[in-house]
């Protein structure tokens, strides 16, 4: 495992950054598999696995930290820079004394209010959509709508790809290799 992940990470770029993305995907995945079975056990004692979305939330918002840090990694110039993101990350937050200030921390020039108030509404709509969609009752519930709600469906969305999409003429990331 960690050599494959080593591998990866030197194969994505020659760099200190690439080698320890590599080597922190490693770690994840053998801490992980060594954990299982005790993390099983702590959570069947507390109660987590009976609670199903709790659990499942938890676990996607561990996976999503730990790629976040990892990409952080993967974005970085240098290993230097990449503690400089970890530490704004850490005990950066002095300048956001105020609700005002997160937001205009979340919202940049490069991501409109207009993204913002989409992306917010979208993600539920997303969970909506994964329960819905889990249940058998729910997919055949979708599918025996008109075909009016199904087509609108997926032209709305098409719109929302063209309005929200970037369309820049920048070369795909693996050509370079």
């Amino acid at each position: 495992i960690t050599t494959t992940f080593i591998l990866c990470g030197l194969w994505h770029g020659v760099g200190w950054t690439f080698l320890a993305w590599g080597v922190l995907y490693a770690i994840y995945l053998v801490v992980g598999h060594l954990t299982e079975k005790p993390k099983k056990r702590v959570y069947k004692r507390i109660g987590l696995l009976r609670i199903k979305w709790l659990y499942n939330s938890l676990q996607i918002l561990t996976t999503f930290t730990l790629v976040t840090i990892a990409w952080s990694l993967f974005r970085a110039n240098s290993l230097r820079a990449t503690f400089t993101i970890f530490h704004q990350i850490i005990l950066g937050w002095h300048d956001l004394n105020s609700i005002s200030g997160m937001i205009s921390m979340m919202i940049t020039p490069s991501f409109s209010i207009w993204e913002f108030v989409v992306a917010a509404g979208v993600i539920p709509a997303m969970f909506l959509t994964e329960h819905l969609f889990n249940t058998k009752k729910g997919l055949v519930r979708y599918w025996n709508r008109q075909m009016v709600i199904r087509w609108g469906t997926y032209y709305a969305l098409l719109i929302l790809i063209f309005l929200l999409g970037k369309f820049d003429n920048q070369t795909f990331l693996y050509f370079q290799f």
